[in-house]
């Protein structure tokens, strides 16, 4: 099957668009303090370095769509694949969280860590197909610093 440039790059902005609003519309109405419970217990200097490292994933998405804009390939089907699993995934995150901080069970556990594998491995996907900075940056964060960090902070408070 091909996937071309277009459909990529159509569902890069409607899904990155829905992602966006997911986040907005779970968290419009928390607390400071439901906010804090999301965070997994990162505090401090490790929470500054989270957000200069999302801005850093931001500007590694931004660079990806715009080198799939720029390429002259013909079929971005591994592209495609590794973006769903990244993006699509990514917007279940947020909602199994906000769902086990109210109610910790073990498959809000296995749900939590499957979406960020999911997401991990969509970056991966992306890496192989474009070995660069931009994709092994958003590979790194994504597989080290939430699979792993945040995951082992956030389960092990």
């Amino acid at each position: 099957m091909k996937i071309s440039k277009q459909q990529v790059l159509s569902f890069s902005a409607l899904s990155g668009i829905t992602l966006l609003y997911s986040y907005n519309y779970y968290l419009k109405d928390k607390s400071s303090a439901s906010i804090e419970k999301y965070w997994g217990g990162i505090t401090g200097t490790t929470r500054n370095v989270y957000k200069i490292s999302m801005l850093l994933c931001v500007i590694s998405m931004l660079s990806i769509i715009y080198k799939i804009y720029k390429s002259s390939e013909k079929n971005f089907k591994n592209e495609l694949y590794g973006l769903i699993l990244l993006i699509v995934s990514s917007i279940f995150y947020l909602p199994l969280t906000i769902r086990y901080v109210k109610n910790p069970s073990t498959i809000g556990f296995i749900n939590i860590v499957a979406t960020l594998f999911y997401v991990a491995l969509g970056a991966i996907i992306l890496y192989r197909e474009n070995p660069s900075w931009d994709t092994g940056y958003l590979a790194f964060h994504l597989t080290v610093l939430d699979l792993t960090y945040w995951s082992y902070k956030f389960f092990n408070r």
